[in-house]
């Protein structure tokens, strides 16, 4: 789906509220919503955007385009998990919380090794962020949380010999009100 009027509004608030800060390059998940608030980010720096499919939201296997209660109703025992131990969850016939840990975390290990000393801009999904967060954290899948992060946040991690540390987590101040969080699905 695309970013809505508010998303690209929010998505706008936030390019501008990263100019103050040095971007290097910027990558983004194919999919529409995080491609296009990449596009604001990098139409306002003349930078291209790098697609990345390591970035994606998780895949949800059957439960793609279902409505919650739909879900619940069909697949009780993967959603209860899903909704209270959410990194050792696994969407049915779909990608677990792990693997989207694993190909979130070794991709920013990648990108933090080929721009060392640098600071590269990723436009990503809830569920990534979610687990980098743990990971920066050190909590692993137990610490992935389904709490926010809000839509267009910014969550800074930095890359320290090769390990995350998180330096700002989820901040919306810049959204002026316009604060929506995704829920967890």
């Amino acid at each position: 789906l695309e970013l809505t009027p508010l998303g690209h509004r929010q998505a706008s608030l936030t390019a501008r509220y990263l100019d103050s800060m040095p971007i290097d390059a910027i990558y983004s998940s194919d999919l529409k919503r995080a491609w296009q608030t990449a596009e604001q980010i990098a139409d306002r720096r003349g930078l291209s955007i790098i697609a990345d499919t390591a970035f994606r939201e998780i895949y949800a296997g059957k439960w793609e385009g279902m409505k919650y209660d739909e879900i619940s109703e069909m697949y009780p025992e993967d959603f209860r998990k899903w909704r209270n131990e959410l990194g050792f969850a696994v969407c049915t016939g779909g990608e677990s919380v792990k693997e989207v840990l694993e190909r979130v975390e070794a991709e920013v290990v990648r990108l933090a090794d080929m721009y060392d000393g640098m600071t590269v801009c990723i436009a990503t999904h809830a569920t990534p962020i979610r687990v980098m967060r743990a990971v920066s954290l050190g909590l692993g899948l137990a610490g992935v949380s389904s709490k926010g992060p809000a839509n267009a946040s910014v969550t800074v991690i930095d890359m320290c010999g090769g390990k995350p540390e998180m330096v700002t987590d989820g901040y919306s101040g810049h959204l002026s009100g316009m604060i929506t969080i995704p829920k967890n699905v």
